[in-house]
């Protein structure tokens, strides 16, 4: 599935993609400066870090500090809520740290080749919702029985995709906007 965001970033016209959601964009209000989204989405990214060493000190019964990652992976096999709730908070970190390098990018390159600021800043609130939606559903999965698992993992990754497809729209943006 990783392949399918960029792949239509690519092969489709942005106006195509963003006509998807046009009907919702005036009604959203940016959070911030797409400059300062790069910092929200670093925090959104370390939010599920410092989660992940919260479940895992409750979950271990205590905060290690001294071996951090050491802690987290034993954290992480306890059984119960909050050793699979460091797992899942582990996940959600790392994939978000994953996807950072590409958002940084593409919000670099729309500012360098002057995409308009208010689509970009609206694109880039659009992004730090499904980020933040990414995290709390990945977070919170730990929560739920076995049998509900798959569906809300369905919903998880629905909003990774999302979340991916944003980053990779801004790249074309940029790309479109340079080639003017």
């Amino acid at each position: 599935m990783s392949f399918v965001p960029p792949a239509l970033a690519f092969l489709k016209d942005t106006s195509e993609i963003l006509g998807l959601i046009a009907p919702y964009m005036d009604q959203v209000k940016p959070v911030c400066t797409p400059i300062e989204s790069l910092l929200a989405a670093w925090f959104i990214a370390y939010c599920a870090h410092m989660i992940g060493v919260f479940a895992g000190g409750i979950a271990t019964g205590k905060v290690d500090n001294v071996a951090p990652r050491q802690a987290k992976s034993k954290a992480a096999a306890e059984k119960g809520i909050f050793g699979n709730m460091t797992a899942y908070a582990m996940n959600a970190h790392n994939n978000r740290l994953e996807g950072f390098a590409l958002y940084a990018a593409a919000v670099i390159l729309c500012i360098v080749t002057k995409v308009d600021g208010t689509l970009l800043a609206k694109i880039c609130t659009l992004y730090l919702i499904t980020s933040a939606a990414f995290v709390a559903i990945y977070v919170l999965t730990a929560l739920f029985p076995s049998m509900l698992k798959p569906p809300v993992s369905l919903i998880r990754s629905s909003v990774w995709f999302s979340n991916t497809l944003i980053a990779c729209v801004l790249v074309k943006l940029a790309s479109e906007n340079a080639s003017k």
